[in-house]
């Protein structure tokens, strides 16, 4: 049975399903064309891979050259449309390769691209050998020659002079040919059942991490955005109206941290932006990290001197002229 692209297709929804409300959830549980985009963003300011890259700039019809930030930037939502029924069709299925293969870095599937997934279950070839648990019977072998070239009966005991030989070797005719070492039982699998053998292998890993990933969600490994910063919480807390929601843990994400910024923040390192911020009905907050708002999951911008020119030395004029008037 030969792995298909149709396998990698199965493979990826399977994930999806399982990741869906930890991984990414305000993109994922159930995602939009725009917060696609948006999550795509997400990830590329966190630093992708080459081969992720590479499946990016794939989808993205982006050159080696191109700056991917603002290709994702000016990218039509529109376009994420096939990704959406993808993922949340009940039976959609989708026969583009560029598609999947972003699909597959959105929920951290491995292994990815495509290409990666087909050579780790390749078929080899060549018969694989395997030691069996003890009382599998011994194979048949040609028996060895006796110092004076004679071959003994089977089932006779041999002895040797050679010091890293045993000196018995009990040899039990066998109706599968194979080999037999001293002190161990070896067979040979058939290629065609090793390949099943990894399938299901490969199946049931990937339940498995999925049962996993339910025990995280549960236990303590969770975070909840209070006042400035992330903390950890218990996944089950119970929280009011009034508190943020409780997320699973994840370590780039936990990192964020609001700003309290004036005059005198150092917005810039050597002209590359470490400030980010977020307008929402007319009020600033800014953070040290890209990412989401942890409150509305909007995009986070990268500060600019005209934010500044406007927001920040417009606070210092006017504390200037308060402390003048107090004078």
């Amino acid at each position: 049975m030969n792995i298909t692209f149709d396998d990698y297709s199965k493979a990826v929804k399977l994930q999806y399903e399982q990741v869906k409300n930890d991984l990414h959830s305000e993109h994922l549980i159930n995602p939009s064309p725009a917060q696609l985009r948006n999550l795509c963003m997400v990830l590329y300011k966190h630093g992708l891979s080459k081969s992720d890259d590479a499946s990016f700039r794939k989808f993205f019809n982006a050159r080696e050259d191109d700056n991917l930030e603002k290709v994702i930037e000016q990218f039509g939502p529109n376009k994420f449309k096939a990704i959406q029924n993808f993922l949340i069709g009940d039976d959609a299925k989708t026969n583009k390769l560029e598609n999947l293969n972003l699909i597959a870095v959105l929920i951290d599937f491995n292994p990815r691209p495509l290409s990666l997934f087909l050579k780790q279950y390749k078929e080899i070839e060549k018969p694989i050998i395997d030691v069996p648990q003890a009382g599998t019977p011994q194979v048949d072998i040609d028996p060895p020659k006796v110092p004076n070239g004679d071959i003994p009966p089977k089932g006779t005991e041999v002895k040797t002079d050679e010091p890293d030989t045993p000196s018995k070797v009990n040899l039990v005719p066998a109706k599968k040919k194979g080999i037999v070492l001293p002190g161990k039982i070896i067979k040979i699998i058939p290629p065609t059942r090793r390949k099943r053998l990894i399938l299901v292998s490969s199946l049931l890993i990937m339940l498995l991490s999925g049962f996993a990933t339910k025990a995280v969600y549960f236990s303590k490994e969770c975070m909840q955005w209070q006042g400035y910063q992330y903390v950890c919480v218990d996944c089950d807390k119970e929280i009011d109206k009034k508190e943020n929601k409780v997320v699973a843990f994840e370590e780039n994400s936990f990192k964020l941290k609001k700003l309290n910024v004036n005059s005198e923040t150092d917005f810039f390192d050597k002209d590359t932006p470490i400030v980010w911020y977020s307008k929402q009905n007319n009020i600033m907050e800014y953070f040290n990290a890209p990412g989401l708002h942890p409150v509305t999951g909007k995009t986070l911008k990268e500060i600019t001197k005209t934010i500044i020119m406007h927001h920040i030395d417009t606070i210092k004029k006017a504390d200037h002229i308060i402390k003048l008037a107090e004078r």
